[in-house]
């Protein structure tokens, strides 16, 4: 398979996005602080850092050398196109959750009792999982951890209830836990930073110095 400078230059462009997702991600583990987000937002933006390494990146890999590669260049917009349609199809799926970055499970699970409270609803847990029903309304919230990242995901049965649950739940964590003192050096924070870091200056760097070696050789001596 021929590997042209082309072919490197569209890889390095489909890393940034990547890149600058995972910067995003350490400065809010580093930070310390509860960030909630709705999910749609969440997933539209793992999408967005996606996007390049799938389409650019993928295609201008494999199919450079093929018959495969002619036809993207004639249609470029079809491979976009159809990310595109998946990535909303994928983002309309997670419009009923909330994703909670930097939140302990007991904090959560306090916040979600002091909402119903607020909201007039009763609480009960459905089974041994995170799994809490509000009554009379039977609003589930399914709660999903990921212990290592300190991040959480809360799937609300009701999408009519979404918005008020999202904006209470973030104000009753935001009220309960304490304010972060400073940056929190943790591992995960510094592992996203560092790894977004290289995936953005490295193909910068490597943009700028092979381009403009290019142009030094179109210029007339």
């Amino acid at each position: 398979m021929l590997i042209t400078v082309h072919t490197i230059n569209l890889m390095a462009v489909s890393l940034i996005p990547l890149g600058a997702y995972l910067l995003l991600l350490g400065f809010i583990n580093v930070a310390g602080r509860t960030v909630v987000l709705p999910g749609s937002l969440d997933t539209a933006l793992l999408a967005g850092a996606i996007s390049g390494l799938l389409v650019t990146g993928i295609i201008s890999l494999l199919f450079e050398a093929t018959p495969l590669y002619r036809f993207y260049r004639l249609a470029p917009w079809t491979p976009w196109a159809a990310y595109l349609l998946a990535a909303v199809a994928w983002i309309l799926h997670d419009s009923n959750r909330i994703v909670l970055y930097c939140v302990r499970e007991k904090d959560l699970e306090r916040a979600i009792w002091r909402v119903a409270e607020e909201l007039g609803q009763t609480v009960r847990r459905a089974g041994t999982d995170l799994e809490f029903v509000l009554h009379p309304s039977e609003v589930t919230l399914c709660v999903h951890f990921f212990e290592t990242l300190e991040a959480a995901t809360v799937r609300i049965s009701a999408p009519d209830a979404l918005a008020t649950i999202r904006r209470r739940l973030a104000r009753a964590l935001r009220e309960q836990v304490p304010a972060s003192s400073g940056p929190r050096w943790s591992l995960p924070g510094l592992v996203f930073t560092f790894a977004g870091t290289v995936l953005v200056a490295y193909p910068t760097v490597w943009l700028v110095a092979i381009n403009t070696q290019l142009i030094l050789r179109l210029l007339p001596q």
